[in-house]
């Protein structure tokens, strides 16, 4: 009997004391995400109160967002800390798990602005955002957020938004070098009387990890997803832009010291004017960028932003800071290029692709940034479907003709008359870019072949002189 009543006081005493030392760990690791939050970014963090008792803690934390030294907006963040191995508010809810935490943290998020304007009326309006982060015995975890739907209206200027809400979850390492993120929305529609804009189906993936030293951005993938972008010009004669199943999707990873980064934008269809084009796509790839150098670059420039000196100083000094890094920067010879553009008309395919090679082997060359241009090469070619291209500049040539209409005052011609005058326009604007062989005839498509090499230009093979080139 005895041996059990020592048991049971062992058991009373350890459900005592782990809540207590579980909340001083929590508090250290809530601390460690504040100063990794406060060095990533344009971020000031400034804590109001933690206050710790034995089985919870409460926090408040103002995060202030800035873009270079001015601060536009506030996000206020109310936490309540349950402590672990086993959370009190987690024992009688639904959803309890026999797993052991470091703690449980239910959190509300407010946005306020930091200036009076049109937006401080929305952000007052705005229902906080919830969030529950667990965070694990190991000190990694995971956080919950949900952004409730809402309705804004001013009636004033006959506004309103509709949102559809947002849920989201976000995975992260011990020490917070890896993130994973996944989020959704239904979508928001926004409109006034002068348009009506119409958002389908958000979604936002990313797999980022900061863990190679010296390193202040994130590495990683990133996808962005939007299946429908719709807005409609409410005027006499309605304009309509659209666009279907949109995906932008970036990558950035490091290879031998050098910084390798890809990106694509797609989209299915899209619709201008009443004409649909599409699929489109292009991709874009930058090569060979010397890491160590591009970190030393990103510490230099959060430095500068930290001081408090006028733009046009600060600009001045961050152009002489590039210049000075400049040749590290460029010495293995890196690479941009466009490895694809593709855009699908009814008369064909718009097709194209471009590659730019800076020559780093002569540091000294690269420092003037004159004497840099001879260290360039670079090569670019596009085809376009000859009667699409026409298309093109009769819009254009309509779009300026009845602005220089509007401009005099005059009565606008018939529809007619507009398209007999843009027709001509544009036939002629055409036949002055062949003659002037900036494009070339193949196949009934428009080709354009452009080489840049050692300060020589070379368009469709025929050499262009250059003025800034001695």
């Amino acid at each position: 009997m005895r041996v059990v009543l020592i048991i049971l006081l062992l058991l009373i005493v350890a459900v005592g004391i782990t809540p207590y030392w579980f909340g001083l760990e929590t508090e250290k690791t809530y601390k460690k995400i504040l100063k990794e939050v406060s060095e990533s970014g344009n971020v000031d963090v400034a804590q109001k109160s933690y206050n710790r008792a034995w089985f919870n803690s409460t926090a408040e934390t103002v995060f202030k967002i800035r873009s270079r030294n001015q601060k536009i907006a506030s996000l206020i963040v109310n936490d309540n800390i349950s402590h672990g191995p086993i959370p009190l508010k987690q024992l009688f809810s639904a959803n309890f798990q026999l797993k052991p935490v470091q703690a449980i943290i239910y959190s509300t998020l407010k946005i306020t602005p930091e200036t009076q304007n049109e937006l401080a009326d929305f952000f007052a309006k705005l229902p906080p955002a919830e969030m529950k982060t667990t965070l694990y015995i190991r000190g990694n975890g995971e956080s919950q957020l949900s952004v409730p739907a809402f309705n804004y209206q001013l009636k004033e200027k006959n506004e309103s938004i509709n949102w559809e809400g947002l849920n989201g979850r976000t995975t992260f390492s011990s020490n917070f070098k890896q993130l994973t993120t996944s989020m959704k929305s239904l979508g928001l529609m926004a409109k006034n009387d002068e348009f009506a804009l119409f958002v389908k189906n958000i979604e936002f993936n990313s797999d980022l990890h900061s863990d190679t030293p010296d390193l202040y951005s994130p590495l990683g993938s990133v996808t962005f997803k939007i299946e429908l972008i719709d807005i409609e010009k409410k005027e006499a004669k309605k304009e309509r832009f659209s666009i279907k199943d949109i995906e932008l999707t970036g990558s950035t990873e490091v290879s031998n010291n050098n910084i390798n980064s890809t990106h694509s934008l797609g989209f299915a269809n899209l619709r201008v004017d009443g004409a649909n084009y599409g699929p489109g796509l292009y991709e874009i790839a930058i090569r060979k960028i010397d890491a160590p150098t591009w970190g030393k670059l990103q510490k230099t420039l959060k430095e500068i932003q930290k001081v408090d000196t006028p733009d046009e100083k600060q600009s001045l000094t961050v152009f002489g800071k590039i210049i000075e890094i400049l040749p590290d920067l460029l010495k293995k010879s890196p690479e941009i290029e466009l490895t694809k553009l593709s855009l699908q008309t009814h008369e064909g395919e718009v097709l194209g692709r471009a590659k730019v090679i800076i020559d780093g082997s002569n540091p000294e060359l690269i420092k003037n940034p004159f004497f840099l241009l001879t260290a360039v090469n670079a090569e670019a070619y596009i085809s376009i479907p000859a009667p699409f291209f026409e298309f093109m500049l009769r819009n254009l040539a309509r779009k300026n003709l009845i602005t220089e209409i509007e401009e005099r005052g005059d009565e606008i011609p018939s529809d007619q008359e507009i398209n007999e005058l843009t027709k001509s326009a544009a036939a002629r604007e055409l036949q002055r870019l062949v003659e002037q062989r900036i494009f070339v005839v193949e196949n009934d498509n428009l080709k354009l072949r452009a080489t840049y090499k050692q300060g020589e230009l070379k368009l469709n093979g025929q050499p262009i002189e250059l003025p800034f080139v001695d």
